[in-house]
């Protein structure tokens, strides 16, 4: 039910001109700048995996979870162990681990002393944090389908994708999941079926229940199977958009081809009682980018709407009150990018790319006559060559993608080199021999030709400085719920944690 309508727009869009937006320019708002205040990327946080060492990787699952597992040929046994780099957390095992209900679990079966009586299996359950529940076989119905007590208690997931154990009450009991979303003090369930239609239940901190608001009912929304959402948060409140196929002879927000969708855009304070209409939205929302740095606004993936039919398609930018916050799509038709970097944003969509100094229009290009163009922190490159924002050509480079300027050097890789060129001169100031890349990192031999340094592209900080393996394997993980990204290094049987920002492109 939860589900975007993306399947329907595909190819069927066809964006028209700017002039399509001179009718309604007035109303759109969305006058506050681009840019507000410097923006920052903090330096990669780096940590050897200690506890890990000497384990050999065996998997990886959803939520960040990584398997390990180690012979101790001592002992004959096998150790395993799960490692959430997320929470930055490992638990170990002598019986492995499964999965239970989205956790998981050891089982250990003790004998009891007296030989009438029955064997008895204990279950550990582990999310994120640590240990959640251990209980035996007479407390729990275990299945293919998952884990549940015999007196009710159940498992329940909350945003940050942690777990605890709930009691049943004689009210409505929090279940926890995938459409629960942490806004302000509360915690908002959306359930949405085609007998009650949408509804928002909402709890306290404490899973405690507060009330349930029926959307359907106070929005006049359809209920239907196919009537699909599109939810976000922002500044302490909970915004929907239900997107339903209508036909042609019915009101609708938005055609073409031969469809025709009917929205409902609406706004959700959970310390009031009801939702509310957020009118003239004229936004098809497909997906959420993230939150703009520095603002109290979203921006958010989708279709432009003017006079019902699609106008352009790429991001915009929403406020807290659900209006256009930076109007993006006049600032740029059809921009479906948007990066950070200091002063500077990086505007682009696919013929033009626009750079903003400060909040103010610095420099603009159509990528039809340039091709293709790199923002490089301050500087341009295109064509094998670095220019300055207004265009002017400063040097050639043989490498061909940009990593970073620090110390008066800007720095390209390409063809197994790393090189540092002189912003002055334009000669090679510094220079590395890549020996091995993978993902965003490669590495470098040191003096004595033996050991390596591992880098990251984008930063000239060494990570490790004394690794004696020439290959490493890199996996990723994006956390949805605090979007940053974390990147698991294995090198050999040593392991790396590397953390890094998503809210700065």
């Amino acid at each position: 039910m939860m589900k975007k309508m993306v399947a329907l727009i595909g190819a069927a869009l066809m964006t028209v001109s700017a002039a399509a937006f001179v009718a309604c320019e007035s109303d759109r708002g969305g006058d506050n700048p681009i840019w507000t205040s410097a923006v920052t990327a903090e330096a990669p946080a780096t940590g050897a995996l200690t506890a890990l060492e000497g384990y050999s990787r065996s998997g990886s699952s959803s939520g960040g979870w990584y398997s390990f597992s180690r012979y101790n040929a001592e002992a004959g046994t096998t150790e395993y162990a799960i490692y959430n780099i997320v929470s930055d957390q490992m638990f170990t095992s002598e019986t492995g681990f499964s999965m239970q209900s989205g956790l998981y679990v050891t089982m250990v079966t003790t004998t009891p002393e007296d030989p009438a009586a029955e064997p008895v299996t204990t279950y550990t359950f582990y999310d994120m944090n640590g240990e959640v529940v251990k209980a035996n076989s007479d407390e729990l119905n275990i299945s293919y389908g998952g884990a549940t007590f015999r007196d009710g208690r159940y498992f329940a997931k909350l945003p940050d994708g942690s777990y605890e154990v709930m009691n049943t009450s004689l009210g409505k009991n929090y279940m926890g999941g995938d459409n629960v979303y942490a806004v302000g003090a509360y915690y908002l369930e959306l359930t949405a079926d085609s007998t009650s239609g949408l509804l928002i239940d909402v709890y306290d901190m404490s899973r405690a229940y507060v009330r349930t608001v029926d959307v359907s009912r106070d929005m006049g929304l359809p209920i239907m199977d196919d009537l699909d959402l599109s939810v976000w948060d922002v500044g302490g409140k909970l915004f929907i958009q239900a997107q339903a196929q209508v036909p042609y002879d019915t009101d609708y927000d938005l055609a073409f081809g031969d469809i025709a969708i009917r929205l409902y855009t609406m706004e959700f304070d959970p310390s009031s009682e009801k939702v509310k209409e957020v009118k003239n939205f004229n936004f098809m929302v497909m997906d959420e980018v993230g939150l703009a740095p520095g603002a109290n606004a979203v921006i958010l993936e989708g279709i432009e709407i003017v006079d019902k039919k699609p106008a352009s398609e790429g991001i915009q930018m929403f406020g807290q009150d659900g209006k256009r916050y930076t109007d993006v799509q006049e600032l740029l038709l059809n921009a479906n990018d948007i990066r950070y970097s200091g002063n500077y944003v990086v505007l682009s969509s696919d013929r033009e790319m626009q750079i903003y100094d400060s909040g103010e229009l610095a420099y603009s290009y159509d990528k039809t006559i340039y091709g293709s163009m790199q923002f490089c922190d301050g500087f341009l490159y295109a064509n094998g060559a670095v220019y300055t924002l207004t265009g002017q050509r400063m040097f050639e480079v043989e490498q061909s993608t940009y990593s970073h300027v620090a110390d008066g050097l800007i720095w390209f890789y390409g063809m197994g080199k790393m090189c540092g060129y002189d912003l002055n001169s334009g000669e090679v100031a510094q220079e590395q021999t890549i020996s091995y890349s993978s993902g965003n990192y490669y590495l470098s031999a040191n003096a004595d030709g033996t050991t390596y340094s591992l880098y990251m592209y984008g930063s000239g900080t060494a990570l490790r400085t004394d690794l004696t393996s020439s290959t490493f394997s890199v996996s990723s993980y994006t956390d949805d719920y605090t979007e940053a990204k974390y990147d698991l290094i294995s090198v050999g049987t040593s392991y790396y944690r590397v953390k890094t920002d998503e809210h700065v492109w």
